[in-house]
């Protein structure tokens, strides 16, 4: 996996990195995600989630309908983690719920 260098990251400083994300719940691993600048994880934007493959196809379907997707949830006990929104620059997201995951900054 190679990190996105694209005008967002530019907008942010140019700092990024991975993040996993993990239910709090049961402790699965749910997300692979590219952070990019300093701050909280609110939002999960399709075009940086890198796996799995289920969450990582969203940023290649062309439909612009949130009611369309569906909730993030975590695949082993179903915890909702967060529901999908249109973030005001346009890009699909998922407004992550706080305290329903844990992360870590990984490594290569």
């Amino acid at each position: 996996m190679k990190l996105k260098n694209d005008r967002y990251r530019k907008a942010r400083g140019g700092k990024a990195f991975w993040v996993e994300l993990f239910c709090k719940a049961c402790g699965n691993k749910i997300l692979v995600y590219q952070k990019d600048g300093d701050g909280m994880l609110k939002r999960c934007y399709f075009n940086r989630i890198f796996w799995p493959e289920t969450y990582e196809k969203l940023q290649h379907q062309k439909v612009k309908d949130v009611d369309k997707y569906p909730a993030f949830s975590c695949e082993s006990c179903h915890e909702v983690i967060g529901m999908p929104i249109v973030h005001h620059d346009g890009r699909l997201a998922f407004r992550l719920r706080q305290g329903s995951f844990t992360k870590k900054r990984k490594t290569r």
